[in-house]
């Protein structure tokens, strides 16, 4: 069983210092009671990073600190970390975003409803991302295949063409909100399809590269990687501690085996941060052009139904024209991370602590993360 001692490696100016006491005080609080094994916090504030923290521990039987670079499996962030290398790639004009899915995948042609019914139309790509392509949804029986052994070792174009045979839609394309990672997997096997790249080679040369993001990649890349360098992965037993987790997947795997498109990239808190960073910047990076004016407003838009953006990131809040003002994503693994337009703020709040599991955890610390930028305490 776990206890795990405050490990801190704050870099902040020494007024933000003060200025952030809550939640240094909420993190200590945190390991000494069991919520959190360890993480990593980030704050920036109108482009200045103001609060920087790794806490607790990656690996509590060795001792290794969890610093704000300690590489992570970041989850579901995954989808809109995905969803702007697509939107990059529309940008240059590589990718139609709006065109049916089958055009890409012929095992889309004949798709069917549960009800037998033939589907009125193939979803788009951008259906696909904001999670309202009809296809199955994760929390549905059969839902998260990449956990299924039928997958391991295959192909990600393999597993999609099985999700075409044995997995029929349960509403039209359009129609509703329905949280999907299977939807992402079949995204992730039209950008390969188009862009004649694997998944992983489209995610470096698309995002990482031009952005600078080097601590971030799908895990399936490169087995020859350090994958001691990872967070170990904790979940809480029916005493209510926490426990280290068996690995659900194998690091010596051949490259380019299949994994959850939308679940399984590799990243570190900092990576994230210059991902935000662009998007804070209305899609610019060192004062270059990453996405195009039209595409970064398409990438943030509202979809016609529920609550994602077309790129894949949940909308938080709104203001009173319907503008996105707040987004974000969070993570099965214990990650969570949002950009506050209106207040130039964002917040990265990762640990490796399973999500269902430290959820409060995850909730506070963005409230008190929010309490210390404004200075206003919540009731």
């Amino acid at each position: 069983m776990l206890v795990a001692a405050t490990v801190f490696a704050v870099a902040a100016p020494s007024e933000a210092q003060d200025r952030f006491a809550p939640l240094r005080t909420f993190l200590d609080t945190s390991l000494k009671d069991g919520s959190v094994a360890g993480g990593a916090i980030l704050v920036i504030e109108k482009g200045k990073t103001v609060f920087e923290t790794g806490f607790g521990y990656a690996d509590v039987e060795s001792k290794r600190p969890f610093e704000p670079d300690t590489r992570l499996t970041i989850a579901s962030i995954s989808k809109p970390v995905l969803g702007t290398a697509a939107f990059r790639l529309m940008d240059a004009g590589k990718l139609n975003g709006t065109d049916p899915v089958s055009k890409y995948i012929p095992e889309f042609r004949q798709a069917k409803l549960a009800t037998g019914k033939p589907v009125n139309r193939s979803p788009t790509v951008i259906e696909l991302f904001s999670h309202t392509s009809g296809i199955r949804r994760s929390n549905a029986t059969g839902g998260r295949p990449w956990l299924a052994k039928w997958t391991r070792g295959q192909r990600l174009r393999d597993v999609v063409a099985e999700y075409a045979r044995e997995f029929p839609f349960e509403a039209e394309p359009g129609t509703r909100f329905a949280y999907s990672g299977i939807g992402t997997d079949l995204a992730a096997a039209v950008l390969e399809t188009t862009a004649e790249r694997t998944r992983n080679q489209i995610l470096l040369d698309e995002l990482c590269g031009p952005l600078g993001m080097n601590d971030t990649f799908y895990r399936d890349f490169d087995p020859r990687r350090d994958w001691s360098l990872l967070a170990t992965s904790y979940r809480r037993g029916h005493d209510g501690k926490l426990f280290a987790s068996v690995r659900s997947w194998d690091p010596g795997t051949p490259p380019d085996s299949y994994t959850s498109s939308g679940g399984s990239i590799v990243s570190t808190a900092r990576d994230m941060a210059v991902w935000l960073s662009m998007i804070r910047k209305q899609g610019m990076h060192n004062g270059k052009r990453y996405l195009s004016e039209r595409m970064f407003a398409a990438m943030l838009s509202p979809a016609g139904v529920g609550n994602r953006a077309q790129g894949g990131l949940h909308i938080r809040e709104k203001d009173a024209d319907g503008k996105p003002i707040v987004l974000g994503h969070g993570g099965s693994t214990g990650t969570d991370c949002w950009i506050d337009l209106k207040q130039d703020a964002i917040s990265i709040v990762f640990t490796q602590t399973a999500a269902k599991h430290n959820r409060k955890f995850t909730a506070r610390a963005s409230r008190c993360i929010k309490e210390c930028l404004t200075g206003k305490t919540g009731n």
